[in-house]
């Protein structure tokens, strides 16, 4: 006669009765077993091994099996059943055990000597940590058992602990893809990223690939910012796992405006001994009217002053045309009140240049009557704001030194005025390595709006810095000098010339960084 045993978890009273019921069974059992065998039969079965896996199960969603593996021998009758339990580690909770015939539950070798498998449930009401096998007993057809214990467990070398935890799985963010973005340059951007968490946890964005002057929201997923093919990466992160979206953002050009700003930063530009003038050259398919406003550029102030009441009307640029513009006969001798040469301030004269047409480029030339002191090209002031502040870097080579001086020219169109300061650093002849002067940006103090501000090397900026003495001969003079001005779209020129102020060597426009 055999009895089939179910698998579970249960209480403990129900362990303890399915126990006596096992040992019913083989009461009956032994009256029925032959007689000379179960006379013989006076060892119980030994454990040999236990194995069992996992070692780990999660019962957060669903009960969990361990297959408990027991090698077991017996020298006559053969085992007939078993029960393997292990203990919670919360106090009072009930254990976790399986029993089987053996039977039905062997999976190698035979009753005598084989591998009894024993799955063992562990329910979702499982507590979390470690479950420890406690025991592992077996009957033999002529009801010996042996029970083996923590002791006899240890002495075999058996696995012990079953790890019960109850994490609930996590999901990765939902996240939408926003599709292809398109803006023209200058736009401000506002694109909200939608995006869910399956499980409700809190997410935390992040982006490459942005255009620049964008930025993300790393807590509500907003992209803004004011504005290229850009491929953008959206990444939302739960804290564990993540999901990113690709998307294309596509940076036009602004609608060109349909007229061109240019300026001219004259420096000794027009006085007893120099003259200057102006070429235009217009690559396009549309002539465009040409006028001017003449400011000041004052030796000893920063606040320029307009010459010009109402903006001079200098003619037509044709369409793939140049024009040629003289700035003594065509410019100042047209001004009232104003005679030539003009000495005032050595000459020094911003031309701010509006062409009504798109594209047009320009250079500047100051001159005696025979020779020229420098050729450089015209700045071009932009019809969509880049924002402030500005950086501008001028580059000095023998910018001061016992027999020459230099000077740095600042224009703000815009209708803002900002403070400027500025970094200094050497350039030295025999290493790449620049070493700055200032331990902190000096502060020339404020450029107006739609001003200018005239900034000598050596009194505005050398002689006001600590242990620099004047000339500054140091690598020859050389200088990288940075100017961080906290408006819009300034443009700069400098210029190096002799301490005499009656010859230069060079003027040129300003590196725009920002």
């Amino acid at each position: 006669m055999r009895f089939a045993v179910s698998v579970g978890t249960t209480l403990g009273a129900m362990s303890r009765n399915l126990h006596k019921n096992i040992s019913l069974a083989l009461f009956f059992c032994l009256v029925f077993c032959s007689s000379f065998l179960c006379g013989q039969d006076l060892t119980p079965p030994q454990l040999v091994s236990v194995a069992f896996a996992p070692t780990q199960v999660n019962v957060a969603n669903a009960d969990q099996v361990v297959n408990v593996d027991l090698h077991w021998t017996d020298d006559l009758t053969g085992v007939r059943d078993m029960i393997v339990s292990f203990s919670s580690p919360v106090s009072g909770q009930s254990d976790a055990f399986g029993t089987v015939t053996a039977s039905s539950a062997l999976i190698s070798g035979t009753l005598n000597d084989g591998v009894f498998r024993v799955p063992v449930t562990f329910q979702q009401s499982a507590a979390s940590g470690d479950w420890i096998l406690f025991r592992a007993e077996a009957h033999d057809e002529a009801l010996n058992f042996n029970e083996c214990l923590a002791t006899c467990l240890n002495q075999i070398n058996a696995p012990t602990i079953v790890t019960v935890t109850a994490v609930t799985a996590n999901n990765p963010p939902v996240v939408t893809n926003p599709g292809t973005q398109s803006n023209e340059k200058g736009d401000s951007v506002s694109l909200q990223i939608q995006a869910s968490d399956p499980d409700g946890d809190t997410l935390t964005y992040s982006a490459i690939g942005l255009p620049p002057g964008l930025s993300i929201n790393t807590t509500s997923g907003l992209i803004s910012g004011t504005l290229g093919l850009n491929t953008a990466i959206v990444s939302v992160s739960d804290g564990t796992l993540s999901t990113s979206v690709n998307f294309d953002w596509l940076v036009t050009q602004a609608t060109t405006s349909s007229e061109t700003v240019l300026v001219a930063n004259f420096m000794n530009g027009n006085n007893a001994v120099l003259n200057s003038r102006v070429y235009l050259w217009n690559p396009s398919t549309s002539a465009g009217d040409v006028t001017v406003r003449v400011f000041t550029l004052p030796l000893s102030g920063g606040t320029a002053q307009e010459l010009t009441a109402t903006p001079l009307n200098i003619g037509t640029l044709g369409a793939k045309s140049a024009l040629n513009i003289k700035l003594a006969e065509d410019i100042l001798d047209q001004l009232p009140g104003i005679t030539t040469p003009y000495t005032t301030d050595g000459g020094n004269l911003t031309l701010e240049f509006t062409i009504g047409a798109t594209g047009v480029e320009g250079s500047a030339q100051v001159f005696s009557s025979s020779f020229a002191f420098g050729t450089y090209p015209l700045q071009e002031i932009p019809s969509t704001s880049a924002g402030s502040p500005t950086v501008l870097v001028a580059n000095f080579m023998n910018g001061n030194n016992d027999a020459l001086n230099s000077r740095v020219y600042l224009w703000n169109p815009s209708a803002s005025a900002g403070d400027v300061t500025v970094r200094v650093f050497s350039l030295p002849l025999n290493s790449s390595t620049a070493q700055e002067l200032t331990g902190t940006p000096l502060s020339l103090g404020t450029l107006g709006a739609k001003s200018a501000l005239n900034i000598k090397l050596a009194e505005d900026i050398l002689d006001q810095l600590p242990g620099i003495t004047t000339p500054y001969t140091t690598d020859g003079g050389n200088l990288t000098l940075e100017f961080t001005i906290q408006a819009a779209d300034v443009r700069g020129a400098a210029q190096v010339f002799n301490n005499s102020l009656t010859l230069a060597f060079g003027t040129y426009p300003m590196q725009v960084i920002q």
